[in-house]
Parts: structure tokens; sequence; C-alpha cells
């Protein structure tokens, strides 16, 4: 079963260089998921192995709790709509505005490889 809580796991005063989403019971567990490359996301964090765990930190991410199971697209809508992060495919950025109608949303969910 998928841990409950939901983590926002980043680079130490590089936050700027993106997000992963973990997750994990702990956040020290959501740190080291990044690592093993077993994060909901596969972001650049996830495919740089050039991180050590010392390099992350991680906040929780309570507006996913409970998303674990569900898929990557669903965990994206809320994460911008309730959270208020933007979410970047191929260089397009998201915000709660770019989907906040049917169509747009639903644009949006197809732009995930589920």
């Amino acid at each position: 079963m998928t841990p409950y809580k939901a983590w926002c796991v980043f680079i130490i005063n590089h936050e700027d260089e993106g997000y992963e989403i973990a997750y994990a019971d702990t956040r020290n567990e959501a740190k080291y998921k990044v690592l093993d490359d077993e994060c909901k996301t596969n972001g650049n964090l996830c495919n740089d192995d050039s991180l050590e765990y010392l390099d992350l930190s991680a906040r929780r991410l309570k507006a996913c709790d409970g998303l674990g199971d569900e898929p990557l697209s669903v965990v994206a809508e809320t994460a911008v709509k309730e959270a208020g992060w933007t979410w970047n495919i191929d260089g397009v950025e998201y915000t709660a505005d770019d989907i906040s109608d049917e169509e747009s949303l639903e644009e949006f969910k197809s732009l995930f490889d589920e």
C-alpha cells in the first residue's frame, strides 16, 4: 500500500531547479525515494545520479495526501489547483487559471502518459 503522506522534495537552496512528489511516511523516506527513483513524479531530480541525501530537503504537500495510487494527472491537478503549484510540461507552465474550465483541464490531463 502506498503511504498516505505526500512530500515535495527539492534541492536545498536551489528550489528553482525543480521538485519531485514522493509518497512516504517520513521526510527522510521521501528523500530516499527520490534518490532511488521511486517517486510519483519522474523529473530532473529523480534522474540526477549526482544528488546525495544531504543535498535534498522535503516539505509536506498536504493537498496531495492520499493520492499516491491515483494517476499522476490527478496529483498534478490537485497540486496546481489546491496547493498553488505551476506544472511544467515540455516547457509550458500550467497554473490554476490555465486549467480552470473543463475543456482546458481535460487537455492538461491528456498530456500525461497514463
